[in-house]
């Protein structure tokens, strides 16, 4: 390669990093600022929630939540039902890039990782 290709590629991985951490950092500020809305969202319906699910979850037990898959991003609050699955309030994108605010529970037979 001659020494005027080589700097073309650094110059685009120099840019393109620069252009990555960006978009990563907006990324990232654009997750946050969805879960802390859905997070308040919960946190003023808990009781209402509790009352409807018979459980007693306090606010330091909603977690952050974040599932990617090949045509769905969920992106929310999770309670976690001990020993039964996980709870969810999030934001989702389907493939049609229809937006729902949704709630479902979901066994841990069904929960990646469980």
């Amino acid at each position: 390669m001659s020494k005027s290709g080589s700097d073309g590629g650094r110059e685009f991985f120099v840019t393109g990093v620069g252009t990555y951490v960006e978009v990563d950092d907006a990324m990232t500020e654009f997750r946050s600022l969805v879960q802390q809305k859905c997070r308040t969202v919960v946190r003023g319906r808990l009781e209402e929630i509790n009352q409807a699910c018979g459980m007693h979850w306090r606010a330091n037990d909603l977690n952050d939540y974040l599932q990617k898959t090949n045509d769905h991003l969920f992106l929310g609050e999770q309670l976690e039902v001990k020993g039964l699955g996980g709870l969810y309030f999030c934001f989702s994108q389907g493939c049609r890039r229809t937006v729902w605010c949704v709630c479902f529970f979901v066994p841990n037979a069904q929960r990646p990782g469980h």
